[in-house]
């Protein structure tokens, strides 16, 4: 199914600490290799993003948004960077042939939003018929109070990895998150792309996940099965994003949702 994206982009907003005005945050953050295939021995530079839109005319994140970022190649870990630590973009060198695992942690976010723009935020998570009635029985305040932890993720092919090598397929096992089903590195446009959505390493049932061609000319939504499994064409050439956000109702004082976003990107050839 192609869908093509009516939404203009007008404007892009550094993700802050608190929104208190009611504007709500950039919709997309992802990782952006300099390469997604570079040889062994290589030293390459990786970024964050933002962007009300998966497109061209997108932001860089602002290191001190980073809760964690690391870069893992099979069990050995490249770089991991606490918030504060470094600037963006960030560089590491890849020592031998396998996968490099590149993942982002953003600090936890506050959107506090007037009852007349709860709407727009539901639609942009794509909240679930049970969601909408669960807001629809805590409308006490009149105001939506979230609490936001966004994740993203990205491969990069080095060398010709040996025969077995599954890097891309090992959980991280930190919150919410899009694991392959197959190599990433090596996609050709018109193939199908199988995946698992997990959650501390454990299925997620009933999410809505988007698969999303640059420039937007493709979307497809697809909801995950028991077993978290969900699968979609990606027709294009070039990079693709999948993307979706769990919410779920708080606990915490102050507080009347928690939600995770996570997003992979890939590059098909």
């Amino acid at each position: 199914m192609k869908c093509t994206t009516a939404c203009l982009l007008q404007s892009l907003f550094l993700l802050a600490p608190g929104i208190g005005d009611g504007l709500l945050q950039a919709d997309e953050v992802w990782l952006t290799p300099e390469r997604f295939g570079v040889t062994p021995g290589a030293t390459m530079a990786f970024s964050m993003t933002s962007g009300v839109a998966f497109r061209a005319g997108t932001i860089a994140v602002s290191p001190r948004e980073a809760e964690r970022v690391v870069a893992r190649l099979g069990n050995e870990m490249l770089a991991t960077v606490v918030s504060g630590e470094k600037t963006s973009p960030f560089s590491i060198t890849v020592p031998r042939p396998g996968f490099v695992v590149l993942s982002l942690e953003l600090k936890g976010q506050t959107i506090d939003l007037p009852f007349d723009r709860v709407e727009a935020r539901l639609r942009a998570i794509r909240a679930s018929a049970a969601l909408r009635e669960g807001w629809a029985e805590a409308t006490g305040s009149g105001r939506w109070r979230e609490t936001e932890v966004k994740r993203a993720t990205a491969f990069v092919r080095v060398g010709e990895p040996e025969a077995g090598d599954r890097g891309w397929a090992v959980p991280l096992r930190r919150g919410l998150e899009v694991v392959p089903e197959r190599d990433p590195t090596v996609m050709r446009a018109g193939e199908e792309l199988p995946v698992r959505v997990l959650s501390a390493g454990l299925p997620v049932a009933d999410f809505a996940l988007a698969f999303v061609s640059w420039e937007e000319k493709y979307e497809h939504v697809v909801v995950t099965d028991e077993a978290g499994r969900a699968s979609a064409p990606l027709e294009i050439a070039g990079r693709w994003l999948l993307r979706g956000t769990r919410l779920i109702r708080s606990n915490t004082a102050g507080r009347d949702w928690e939600s995770e976003t996570t997003a992979l990107v890939v590059e098909v050839r």
